[in-house]
C-alpha cells in the first residue's frame, strides 16, 4: 500500500467518526504510526492531505550559487582540505560538508601509495597472475613457500591522534608519560619469514650491523632455519621456495 492509499484509508475512518487513537489502531496491519495519522487528519481539516512544500527556513548558505562555486574549486583542485575550504569561502565546516556529501554526492577517499610501473611491467604482471591463478586451479600451489623480510625501527611508536594521557594536570613531574623519546639514527632490525598454504616459518631476527649477503643469508636463513623446518613440515612431500 502506497501512501496515498494509506492517507485514504485514514480519512475514511476519521469521516466515520473513529478518534485519532482508533484509526491507528485499526490501521495496524498496514501499519502507521501515530503522527502520520495526527498529520493526515490536521492536512485534511485544513484543506488538503497532500505534502506542502515550501514551508521552514530558507537555505542562506547551502544554495546553488554556492553549490556551484564548490564544484569549481573541487574541479581545479580534487585534494583540497574541506576544512581549508569552508575558511576560504568564510561557511562553516558543517555547511560545507553538507554541500560536500548532499549535493554533490561526493566522499573522502584516502591517497593510497603504490608501485609506479611501466605498461610493460603491468602486462608482465597480469601475466604472471594469470598463471598463478591457474596453477591454483590445478592444486599446485600448495607447497609453495613464499618468503619476505621487513626492516624495523626499535623506537617508541606514538599516534598523534588518539594516544593520550590521563592527568590532573600537565606538569613537570609526568615529563616521563607525557614525552616519547626519538633518536636520530634510531636502532633497526630485520625480521625475514616464510608462509604457505599450511603454515610458516620460524621467524628469523637479523640485529643492525649484521652485513647480509649471500654467505650470511645461506647460514642463517636456509641452512639453520629453513632446512630443518622444511624437513618437519612437507617430509617427502616436493615443495618450492618462492
Amino acid at each position: 500500500m502506497d501512501i496515498e492509499q494509506k492517507r485514504s484509508a485514514v480519512i475514511a475512518l476519521l469521516l466515520a467518526g473513529k478518534f485519532q487513537k482508533d484509526i491507528v489502531r485499526e490501521l495496524s496491519a498496514i501499519p502507521v504510526c501515530r503522527s502520520f495519522v495526527h498529520r493526515t487528519v490536521k492536512r485534511y481539516l485544513t484543506g488538503s492531505t497532500k505534502k506542502r512544500y515550501g514551508g521552514g527556513r530558507q537555505a542562506t548558505v547551502v544554495t546553488p550559487a554556492m553549490v556551484k562555486i564548490v564544484k569549481k574549486r573541487l574541479k581545479r583542485n580534487l585534494r583540497r582540505s574541506a576544512t581549508k575550504l569552508a575558511k576560504d569561502l568564510k561557511i562553516s565546516d558543517r555547511s560545507l560538508r553538507r554541500i560536500l556529501k548532499d549535493k554533490l554526492q561526493t566522499k573522502p577517499y584516502k591517497i593510497q601509495k603504490v608501485q609506479d610501473l611501466s605498461m610493460r611491467q603491468k602486462q608482465e604482471r597480469v601475466k604472471r597472475a594469470k598463471a598463478l591463478l591457474k596453477r591454483a586451479a590445478e592444486g599446485r600451489l600448495e607447497n609453495i613457500v613464499f618468503t619476505d623480510e621487513k626492516l624495523f625501527t626499535v623506537a617508541q611508536f606514538v599516534n598523534k591522534q588518539n594516544d593520550r594521557v590521563w592527568l590532573p594536570e600537565r606538569s613537570r613531574t609526568h615529563a616521563d608519560v607525557l614525552t616519547a623519546t626519538r633518536r636520530q639514527k634510531p636502532s633497526l632490525v630485520m625480521v625475514w619469514a616464510g608462509i604457505t598454504r599450511d603454515g610458516r616459518t620460524p621467524l628469523v631476527s637479523v640485529p643492525e650491523g649484521v652485513k647480509i649477503n649471500q654467505n650470511t643469508y645461506r647460514e642463517r636463513v636456509l641452512q639453520n632455519v629453513v632446512e630443518p623446518w622444511e624437513r618437519r613440515h612437507f617430509g617427502s612431500r616436493d615443495w618450492v621456495f618462492q
